[in-house]
């Protein structure tokens, strides 16, 4: 195994805030991978926005869930000075979502093709980041 102490600051485009830092770390070829997906901010960011759109999955699903209302209430009624009237009221409200819910279904299948898409493309970020780290590596 072929190991070369290099600076981060000169390695492969790490963070700018490390490489201020001039922090000595040993770069292998066997932990050059981890270093990268670890410190690159194109793989962060990749993955911050697969996260997120992750987040977004899901939220769709609740809007075929029927949701159940109760209501009640006691109203009381002056006849004259000494006769009152009670009429007690109570309400159950179901609603469901009929119309709707195929079109939520095609945008929460939209929302997961998406989520699936910026996986493959935070892997090929990332494949194309070590790739050019390997070339300054072996250089």
């Amino acid at each position: 195994m072929l190991a070369r102490p290099l600076s981060l600051a000169l390695a492969m485009s790490l963070p700018v805030s490390v490489a201020l830092a001039a922090q000595s770390v040993e770069i292998t070829s066997h932990n050059l991978k981890n270093l990268l997906v670890a410190k690159n901010q194109k793989v962060k960011a990749m993955r911050h926005e697969m996260e997120a759109s992750r987040q977004r999955e899901g939220y769709l699903q609740r809007s075929f869930w029927p949701s159940l209302g109760v209501e009640s209430s006691l109203d009381s009624f002056k006849n004259s000075q000494t006769s009152k009237i009670f009429q007690p009221t109570l309400g159950i409200e179901i609603r469901s979502n009929v119309f709707n819910g195929g079109k939520d279904q095609i945008e929460n299948d939209i929302r997961s093709l998406e989520t699936q898409r910026l996986s493959l493309q935070e892997q090929r970020v990332a494949a194309e980041e070590i790739e050019r780290a390997r070339l300054h590596y072996w250089q």
